[in-house]
């Protein structure tokens, strides 16, 4: 847990941090030691990173998460307002309709596990929200003048 700690915080080595730590993270899947913090650990490094994988990877992870805790009930792996709150800002940084549609879900889906969103999840919406409107301005040319 801390050695994934470690690569998900080292973002001097780019990508391969944020690889070593899923390897790290996939390891502790199948031992059946992941955490909430184990894959917050991970979702935050791809929100640092900012790649344009980013997003789908962090998705991932948290679906991933919250289909594990829905199967076993065990709140060692619940996702917590972090592990949505990250994963919204990922999305909200992403160039698809798709991602920022499901940024907006998320927040759906978090109460439905009694996650309450926090202040940091609803500026994350509001960063999802104001990117969908800006892309659908760039793709129909359309503005919203007051």
């Amino acid at each position: 847990s801390s050695l994934l700690e470690c690569w998900a915080n080292s973002m001097n080595v780019g990508d391969y941090g944020v690889s070593r730590a899923e390897e790290l993270l996939q390891i502790l899947i199948e031992q059946d030691n992941a955490t909430t913090q184990t894959y917050n650990s991970v979702i935050l490094a791809h929100l640092r990173a900012n790649r344009p994988s980013s997003a789908e990877k962090a998705n991932n992870f948290l679906s991933q998460m919250e289909g594990l805790y829905n199967t076993t009930k065990n709140e060692a792996i619940k996702p917590d307002s972090l592990s949505y709150t990250a994963t919204i800002n990922c999305l909200a940084k992403s160039t698809s309709e798709a991602d920022l549609q499901q940024g907006i879900e998320w927040v759906q889906r978090m109460r439905a596990i009694d996650v309450d969103p926090n202040i940091r999840t609803f500026a994350g919406i509001v960063k999802c929200i104001t990117a969908y409107y800006q892309r659908l301005e760039i793709i129909h040319g359309e503005s919203d003048e007051m």
